[in-house]
This record gives C-alpha cells, structure tokens and sequence, in this order.
C-alpha cells in the first residue's frame, strides 16, 4: 500500500482514538446482529438487513476516508476495498437463503475477493515463497471439504477456495516484518485476511464435511472482525496526521 511507516506520535492508542469514533455504527449494529440472532432457517428480508448492516457501516467508514483523485493509487485501493465491501454485503444477503443461493452468494464473495486482490496487488511483491503455505492450506481446504461436494459444488468451491487463499496470499506478500516492511494499515489487511479464511473455512466444514460446534458464532465473529480490519486497511493516514496535527497532539 502507499502509507510510509507509522509516525511516532501515529500510536496504536491515538489511532484507536481518533478512527474509533468512526466505527461506532459498525460496533453498534454488530451487537444488534448478536442479540437479535435471527434464527437461520427462517430467511427473511428483514434478517438480510439486520446481517448486512455491519458491512453497510464499514462502507460508510471507508468513503469517510475520501474518494478525490489527489493521490491516484491511495483512492483506487479505497475504491476496490469499498467494492469488496460492497459484494460481500450482496453475499451476505444472499446466504440468508443460504439454500438456494448458496452459489450465487459464494459467486459475490468470489468477486469480493477480486477486488480486495486487486487492491493487493497495487503496492506489493510476488514473493512467491509466500504463497506456499495458502497453496497448501487450499489443498487441505478441499480435501477436508470433498465429501459434500458433489456435482457443480465440486468445481466452484475450489475455485472459490483459490480465490480465497490468493486474496490472502496477496494480503502477506506486501509485509515483510524482517525487513521492517510494514505499516499498520498492512497489517489490519493481513490479520482481516487471516480472519477470513478461518470464517469462510468453517463455513465449508460446517456444510460440506461435519457439524462444527458453534459454527455460527465462530463463522460471524471472525467475518466481521475481517471485514473491519480490511476496512481499517483503507484509512487514510494522511488525513488523519492532519487532524492529529490540528489538535496538538
């Protein structure tokens, strides 16, 4: 990404003070989604707004951050990570009814992924070494699943799980801790994306290989602390360097 390494006075603690505010409705609707726990095997439009209403807010969070053409490769990473966004709330909403557009929700997440590679791949290395580990994982991936991928769910899963892992791959490829190569913005995209793949792995054990003990709880808490994490990856420091600035801090 094109962030220079966080300034000293950028802590942990004054971002968190200063972006926190701005993901309140996130936090918010969240909890809305947890309390009201709407049972699954009764879809309804209502539900689908009660899921999609987290990344709803991360959208707004993201076009807080700016969309001007100031700094070219700064706005078209916000614009594809505002796309995945997007996508991945059309894909929520579709695995409301999760039995008859399984597919087409798996097809918005696989787009979703497109975008969030494509953001990726603005500011970072092949570094191929990288991608073993996700080129095994998506492996193991399939295999874990394989029993209950029959007829067309065989070929689009996997190409689903190679979206998936390369989106990831992509996510790591830019930080290089050894050689102090980082920033914290890549750092939310790379534990978003860790995150990620642990949602989107037990929802596939849970649905094609065996019943995973709170799988709901695991699948959404790891969602949505992924999507908002990618959407932290998308804040626009300069901006708030600026706004740090004009409070003396």
């Amino acid at each position: 990404m094109w962030q220079e390494r966080m300034p000293i006075a950028l802590s942990p603690l004054v971002v968190l003070r200063n972006v926190g505010p701005k993901l309140v409705p996130f936090l918010k609707t969240t909890v809305v989604y947890f309390v009201a726990w709407l049972p699954t095997d009764s879809p309804s439009y209502f539900a689908a707004v009660i899921k999609c209403l987290p990344v709803l807010c991360l959208i707004a969070f993201v076009i807080l951050q700016g969309m001007g053409m100031k700094h070219p490769k700064q706005d078209k990473y916000r614009r594809c990570i505002l796309l995945g966004l997007l996508l991945s709330a059309i894909g929520d909403a579709l695995l409301i009814w999760h039995e008859t557009q399984f597919i087409s929700a798996m097809a918005s997440f696989g787009l979703a992924h497109l975008a969030y590679i494509y953001a990726f791949l603005l500011d970072s290395k092949n570094c191929w070494l990288k991608s073993f580990p996700f080129v095994a994982f998506g492996f193991f991936a399939v295999y874990a699943m394989y029993p209950g991928l029959n007829g067309i769910l065989l070929p689009c899963v996997t190409a689903y799980i190679i979206l998936l892992n390369t989106m990831a791959w992509r996510a790591f490829a830019h930080v290089d801790i050894v050689k102090n190569a980082w920033t914290w913005t890549k750092l939310c995209a790379c534990f978003g994306a860790f995150l990620f793949l642990i949602s989107d792995f037990v929802i596939g054990l849970n649905k094609f290989s065996f019943e995973v003990p709170a799988a709901r709880v695991i699948i959404m808490v790891t969602y949505y602390a992924a999507q908002c994490l990618i959407a932290l990856s998308a804040v626009n420091t300069e901006q708030l360097v600026k706004e740090l600035k004009m409070k003396k801090i």
